[in-house]
């Protein structure tokens, strides 16, 4: 693949995260959050409970970086820090009601954008967009493994 093809795909995948995530920001209670919240309790929500350092290491944060997001989403009542009935020096944080609650706003306002997005495509363009997005997610997945393998071998 030639420099210019490249370009044009970094550009599009931008682009298209871009406009994604403003999406998202324009939409009701989430417009008030700063991504990195939403992102975490995204994460809260398709996961569940956890521990912090697992957390941090799911979101590729530093530990430091999530205490001050985990912090402003428990003042706003999204989270709930909960000790580990195993072992007192482990935290664990869990979604409250009111963060399931906005957990599943998000989710239905990413679903119903997504298929708002792709509603004019036909059922062989729709194959064909999920064949290469998963090719693409792999590919990500792939890169950001070799990535934490370089981290964790120096």
């Amino acid at each position: 693949m030639d420099d210019p093809e490249i370009r044009k795909i970094q550009d599009l995948l931008q682009r298209m995260i871009d406009r994604y995530l403003e999406a998202q920001v324009l939409h009701g209670r989430i417009s008030r959050m700063p991504s990195q919240q939403v992102i975490t309790l995204s994460a809260l929500g398709e996961q569940g409970m956890q521990t912090m350092s697992c957390l941090a290491d799911g979101l590729r944060l530093a530990p430091s970086t999530l205490t001050g997001i985990i912090d402003r989403l428990i003042e706003r009542g999204f989270v709930e820090r909960r000790p580990d009935p195993e072992d007192r020096r482990v935290v664990r944080v869990q979604l409250s009601r009111a963060g399931k609650r906005l957990f599943r706003e998000i989710t239905a306002y990413r679903r119903k954008f997504t298929e708002q997005v792709i509603k004019h495509l036909n059922p062989a363009q729709l194959g064909q967009l999920l064949e290469h997005l998963e090719a693409i997610a792999q590919g990500m997945e792939r890169e950001l493994q070799a990535i934490d393998n370089g981290r964790n071998n120096k």
